[in-house]
């Protein structure tokens, strides 16, 4: 199992800075000043590529930096995923009216809260999730707020989410930009909407990736790899949005798929949660959101 020695420590500066290179080369890319998300210590990037530029709103680390995407077109704005606390969903709704067009749609990618949590602030915005997340957040919703609420208050909703839209995997063409929807099932979650916009070349992955955080223990790393993996094949695509962390590019793949291989071999040799972590932090030292291992002990059921 791995220690955290020099070596370690300075494999873990070299990937962090690695990944803040390729962050910072990414073309036309700006780190935006906006006044709702500075206060809440949430950041926001907006990438151009041709006639759509993408809007991206991570949360603090201590809110897991979970993202959500504005796809901005010519006349109006398609979110992927709402936040997860009441705060960060009005300092994303706040970058959306900041450019001045109304909001199309909101997809709702999966069905972990931490992605839908702030989705009622959003109200009267048309949401949309494939049948399989739509049925696991009607499911599981009542007891998810009140689970979610005893720990985190009232920055959590009390309202169930509506979703009135079905999301079915193939191609739309929405204000002329031509959006590829693509369904995965069993791996982070139970089933995971990913958008893809190839005249873009930008794959909004969601939780099939984490950028520099830590990942959700999952329900299958073993799929879940395969489809990374399948994912890297694809060619056309340059940057990756996550559901954790800044915008990334292709080579990211590579990285998570190092980071569940790993995982699931210091499980093997791990007694508790608690073991697990250590390895998983002494491996990766430098990932942010360290609040998504209190959730390692999953892997243990």
């Amino acid at each position: 199992m791995s220690q955290l020695t020099r070596r370690n420590w300075l494999k873990g500066m070299a990937l962090a800075w690695a990944g803040a290179a390729g962050l910072l080369t990414l073309p036309g890319m700006t780190r935006r000043t906006l006044a709702q998300a500075a206060a809440s210590g949430s950041t926001v990037f907006s990438i151009p590529r041709g006639n759509v530029t993408f809007h991206t709103y991570v949360a603090p680390d201590a809110g897991f930096l979970v993202t959500t995407h504005i796809i901005e077109t010519e006349t109006s704005l398609v979110l992927v995923d709402s936040q997860f606390t009441q705060s960060q969903a009005r300092g994303a709704l706040a970058l959306a009216e900041s450019t001045g067009k109304p909001i199309n749609r909101v997809i709702l990618s999966h069905s972990h809260p931490d992605h839908w949590g702030g989705l009622n602030v959003f109200a009267g915005v048309p949401v949309f999730a494939s049948a399989g997340v739509q049925a696991a957040v009607a499911a599981s919703a009542e007891g998810t707020i009140a689970n979610v609420r005893a720990n985190f208050g009232d920055e959590f909703t009390t309202t169930a989410p509506v979703i009135e839209n079905v999301i079915e995997a193939g191609n739309e063409t929405i204000d002329g930009v031509a959006f590829e929807f693509a369904i995965y099932n069993n791996a982070e979650d139970a089933e995971q909407v990913v958008v893809k916009l190839p005249e873009a070349g930008v794959m909004i992955l969601q939780d099939l990736l984490y950028n520099d955080a830590y990942f959700f223990p999952g329900l299958n790393r073993v799929n879940w790899i395969s489809i990374l993996e399948e994912l890297r094949a694809g060619e056309g695509y340059d940057l990756l949005l996550a559901g954790h962390g800044f915008p990334a590019r292709l080579g990211e793949l590579t990285n998570a798929i190092r980071y569940l291989t790993f995982f699931n071999e210091a499980r093997a040799t791990s007694q508790t949660p608690d073991e697990l972590n250590a390895a998983l932090q002494a491996e990766f030292p430098a990932y942010g959101a360290a609040g998504i291992l209190g959730f390692t002990g999953l892997a243990f059921q």
